[in-house]
């Protein structure tokens, strides 16, 4: 009873991330389309201008790329529908301004549900601290979490910056993502059993017993 209960639970949680991460992506995505400013050149030089290299055989490389400094984990995220569209005939200029920016929406989606699953997994573990120690004042985990995620889609530089193709973009994601899944709160070791018990408190005897002889 208890596990198909369980299982029911974290088959609704799993619908209800999903939810999440499609209201999140459709945020992020008018969110991209909205901005058409310049921030730094950054934004170019470590991802979008080597990716198009990659794929469209021109470009410019910093000193970094040309030296072997970087990685090309990155700008092959963005390669990729650069060579999805190069395929099918349609590497536009449409398409290859707007792709890396749709590609980094969903990036920055998958950060901001990791919000939401980071405040619900902490809160989650400090109510049931709360019940353990019989204490009030745990706030929701599902309150926490909306508010967390209320927090990270109403943060002004994140609506600015996070569909950005930079790379500390999306590093910010998989940091949050990594933090989501960190086991914070180690398990309380077992109480000792009968026998255990038993064994340290005749080890006292014996220690206190030898102590009067002394």
């Amino acid at each position: 009873m208890a596990k198909a209960a369980k299982k029911a639970e974290t088959k609704a949680e799993t619908t209800d991330l999903r939810t999440v991460f499609a209201a999140c992506v459709l945020f992020r995505v008018v969110n991209a389309l909205c901005v058409r400013t310049f921030f730094s050149a950054d934004e170019y030089w470590q991802s979008i201008e080597v990716a198009h290299k990659l794929v469209f055989g021109y470009g410019h490389l910093t000193w970094e790329w040309t030296h072997g400094l970087r990685g090309y984990l990155h700008p092959l995220i963005f390669a990729i529908p650069y060579k999805i569209a190069q395929t099918i005939g349609l590497d536009s200029t449409a398409v290859t301004v707007w792709s890396p920016r749709i590609m980094q929406a969903v990036i920055a989606a998958a950060g901001d549900v990791h919000v939401y699953k980071l405040a619900h997994r902490w809160f989650a573990g400090a109510k049931r601290k709360a019940k353990d120690e019989k204490s009030e004042g745990a706030a929701s985990p599902d309150a926490a979490a909306r508010w967390a995620l209320f927090c990270s889609l109403a943060c002004w530089f994140n609506f600015f910056c996070a569909v950005r193709t930079f790379s500390n973009c999306t590093e910010a994601a998989l940091t949050t993502a990594a933090l989501s899944y960190w086991p914070w709160r180690r398990r309380r070791p077992a109480p000792p059993t009968k026998h255990a018990s038993a064994s340290a408190s005749s080890a006292s005897s014996a220690s206190s017993a030898s102590s009067a002889r002394g």
